[in-house]
C-alpha cells in the first residue's frame, strides 16, 4: 500500500510545498509518518466527548476544560487534572 501511495504522497506533496515555498514544515507529521497515519488510519473508533468524560473520571480525573470541533471534521481538545 505504502508503495501504491508514495508517489502522491512524496512527489505530489512535496511537489505544492516546493512551490509555496513551505519545504520545512513549521509543526505537524513528516510525510512519511503522515502516509503511514492515512494508510493505517482506517478504520477508526470515534469516541462522544461523554464517553471519553466517563473514562478518565472513572480512573481519578477531574475535566477542566473542553473544546470541541462542534460536529465538524477535527478533534476535540480535553484537559484533565488528577484528583488528590
Amino acid at each position: 500500500m505504502i508503495a501504491v501511495h508514495a508517489p502522491y504522497l512524496f512527489g505530489m506533496r512535496w511537489s505544492v510545498r516546493a512551490v509555496t515555498g513551505r519545504l520545512s514544515l513549521q509543526r505537524g507529521m513528516s510525510l512519511w509518518h503522515d502516509m503511514v497515519d492515512w494508510l493505517g488510519g482506517y478504520p477508526f473508533e470515534v469516541a462522544k466527548p461523554e464517553a471519553v468524560s466517563r473514562f478518565f473520571s472513572e480512573r481519578g480525573f477531574e475535566l477542566v476544560e473542553l473544546k470541541t470541533c462542534g460536529g465538524r471534521m477535527g478533534c476535540n481538545e480535553f484537559v484533565f487534572r488528577r484528583q488528590a
